[in-house]
């Protein structure tokens, strides 16, 4: 059986250089957005469990008085 030659990326030319650094780049952007929804999510939730409180505050203070 022959021996293939080895092929690093800079044979395939420019474009496949462009297409690895995209993917590098898509991959990033992926975990970002990802960071984004989640800190969302939790300000959301902070936000929800927030107004309950003074919700259940002002009726508490309305059925002392």
């Amino acid at each position: 059986m022959p021996k293939t030659p080895k092929r690093f990326a800079e044979e395939g030319g420019l474009s496949h250089l462009l297409a690895l650094s995209q993917q590098a780049v898509e991959k990033k952007d992926a975990q970002f957005q990802k960071r984004i929804e989640r800190r969302e999510v939790v300000r959301n939730s902070q936000e929800k469990a927030r107004k309950e409180r003074v919700q259940r505050k002002d009726y508490d203070d309305e059925c002392a008085a």
